[in-house]
């Protein structure tokens, strides 16, 4: 089993502690798309062609039209996921600080102790500098998640059911982009109101770069939270 940090923000995480949220995707690195251009054939995991100690390479490849003998198995280009495989273990980078004490109060912790903007109350909190998430050391994390499975797909080709295992709230009112709700391909807030949050989130975090218009590769992680910080729930 190996150990990946993953970087979730504060709406996010709330999402994993309070069990809503069990996938999540990643865009797929340009160097890796001409990969998943091959993605109509199977894909595998492939560790012959790498050296003990070695991360596996996901190989992607096709078949002939109407070959199915696995045999016949052509790979055009191996990539690393960057998220593991089944089995392994994510840890996850959030935003965070070191909490405050008056130094002269003999009731302070021994420790420092440490908050997580994602759950700590702002009602009449005096504004405080926040550490980014990427900061976070492995030792400050308190939340773990298993890796349950990874697939490579187009980010348009998102189900409603794996858009609500993404953590999304639907909206109360409909007033997505229209750009967006022009490329869901029919599905409307009546039918399908995670996959429609779902983009609009999308699109806020990721802008122009790999909108969801432009339909790119993502990675699709399967995950479960596990026993590392239950209190927090």
């Amino acid at each position: 089993m190996r150990e990946r940090p993953i970087l979730f923000s504060g709406p996010m995480v709330r999402a994993i502690l309070d069990g809503s949220k069990t996938q999540t995707r990643r865009i797929v690195k340009p160097a890796e798309v001409h990969a998943c251009e091959w993605l109509s054939g199977p894909w595998r995991r492939d560790d012959d062609s790498l050296a003990d100690g070695e991360d596996g390479a996901w190989s992607f490849g096709s078949q002939g039209v109407g070959d199915h003998d696995p045999s016949n198995f052509f790979v055009d280009h191996r990539v690393l996921c960057p998220y593991g495989e089944p089995g392994d273990r994510l840890w996850v980078r959030e935003t965070f600080r070191e909490d405050q004490y008056d130094a002269t109060d003999p009731m302070r912790p021994e420790t420092t102790p440490y908050v997580y903007a994602a759950t700590f109350p702002s009602d009449g909190e005096p504004a405080r500098k926040w550490k980014p998430s990427i900061h976070m050391p492995r030792r400050l994390s308190r939340i773990d998640l298993d890796v349950l499975s990874i697939r490579v797909e187009r980010l348009q080709d998102i189900s409603e059911n794996d858009a609500r295992a993404e953590g999304v709230v639907p909206f109360k009112h409909i007033g997505a982009d229209q750009r967006i709700a022009g490329d869901l391909a029919g599905r409307t807030q009546a039918t399908h109101p995670h996959t429609l949050a779902f983009a609009v989130l999308w699109d806020e975090i990721n802008g122009a770069r790999a909108s969801w218009t432009s339909n790119p590769w993502v990675w699709v992680v399967g995950f479960k939270r596990i026993g590392r910080a239950a209190e927090a729930a």
